[in-house]
This record gives C-alpha cells, sequence and structure tokens, in this order.
C-alpha cells in the first residue's frame, strides 16, 4: 500500500535534548544526590504513562517526586530542565521539508501538559510542517499502546501501512510496528534520512 503520511515522535526526535538520565535524574543526582537510575525507575516506569495520559495532574506528579526523594516540590523543577535543554534539531526540519512536499506529516509526543506548551513555543516557527499534532496527554492514551497508534491514524484517516513512524524510544517503534506501521528508529539525522531512502520516502 502507498505511503501517505509520515509520523515523527517530537522530544529526542524534533526536539533535541540530552537523555533523560542526563538532563532531568542527572539533575536530581547532581543537586540532591539522588541516584539516577532510581530516579529513573521510579519517574519513567511509575509516573509518566499516567502523567503523559492526564491520569494525574502536574500538581500530583510534583508532590509524589518530592514525597518519594525528600525534596521540596518547588525544586522538582520538571518543566524547567525540559526547556533549558531543548532545542529543533533544525537538521530534521530540513528532511521535514522535503517530505511534505509529498506527504502528510504529522507529530505524536509523549507528553504532559505543561512541557507540551513549552514544546508547542519551541517549534512555533516550524509548526505548520505539521499536518497534525498529537499529544498523548490531550488523546489520554500514550505510546506503545496499540490503541494510541490506531486513535492517532483513525483521526488522520489513514490504513497502518500508509504511514510511516519514526521515535527515539525501541518500545514504542516496536508498539507502532505491532499495529501495521513502518516504523524506524531515530539514532541521528543521517541515519533517519538513509533509512528514508531505504523505504522510498526520499
Amino acid at each position: 500500500m502507498e505511503t501517505k503520511a509520515v509520523i515523527f515522535d517530537m522530544g529526542g526526535v524534533v526536539i533535541d535534548y540530552l537523555n533523560s538520565r542526563d538532563y532531568y535524574e542527572g539533575y536530581l543526582q547532581k543537586k540532591f544526590g539522588i541516584d539516577a537510575i532510581e530516579a529513573e525507575k521510579f519517574i519513567e516506569g511509575k509516573l509518566l504513562p499516567r502523567l503523559y495520559e492526564a491520569r494525574m495532574t502536574e500538581s500530583q506528579f510534583y508532590g509524589e517526586i518530592a514525597k518519594k526523594f525528600g525534596i521540596r516540590k518547588r525544586d522538582v523543577r520538571w518543566v524547567e530542565n525540559f526547556v533549558e535543554k531543548a532545542k529543533v534539531n533544525t537538521g530534521l526540519i530540513e528532511i521535514i521539508k522535503k517530505l511534505r512536499q509529498k506527504y502528510t506529516t504529522a507529530f505524536f509526543s509523549n507528553v504532559d501538559n505543561a512541557v507540551y506548551v513549552k514544546m508547542l513555543e519551541l517549534v512555533k516557527p516550524y509548526i505548520n510542517l505539521f499536518d497534525y499534532r498529537f499529544a498523548s496527554c490531550k488523546l489520554g492514551l500514550a505510546k506503545p499502546k496499540h490503541a494510541a497508534f490506531r486513535l492517532v491514524l483513525g483521526k488522520m484517516g489513514i490504513a497502518p501501512e500508509q504511514a510511516v513512524f519514526t521515535d527515539n524510544d525501541k518500545n514504542n517503534v516496536k508498539g507502532a510496528k505491532e499495529t501495521g506501521i513502518k516504523a524506524v528508529l531515530f539514532k541521528n539525522n543521517m541515519q533517519l534520512y538513509i533509512e528514508f531512502r531505504k523505504v522510498g520516502l526520499l
């Protein structure tokens, strides 16, 4: 079936920043001596799935972290750490510009409401490059759930076989493939360009 759409993850793909253990759990470790791996397991394993699907508020999220690690809520600095480290991957933007000449483009991000607002501000100069914009906190479903991908495809009006998806998270790529989407693991711009060439997008 002919490809009609290309869907991009945002954080770690379109928006470039250090990995979470460096930019956030690393902050907790440096500032408070909290073990980064322990923080990652607690935050990403227990809290983020709920936050991303808007099943807990930002205040509750901050409160859980503060309680777990014995710090003040104002010192959690989740959004602040994201904003301070984030920048647009302008090299990928150039690839998206080429793709948009032929395909429908979209982004699908696992993100909470507070960070999503900042994310939109960051990509504002390029926002019109995306025909569709999906955030887990608005959908109430997050990657890699099959239902999340099916919901996105339904809103775009395309079949799984008509989409190509890229993400820097192996689990999200796996979830996309399991729903029938052609999916590519993002490592860097050159690698993605080569992979897109292989599947005939560029």
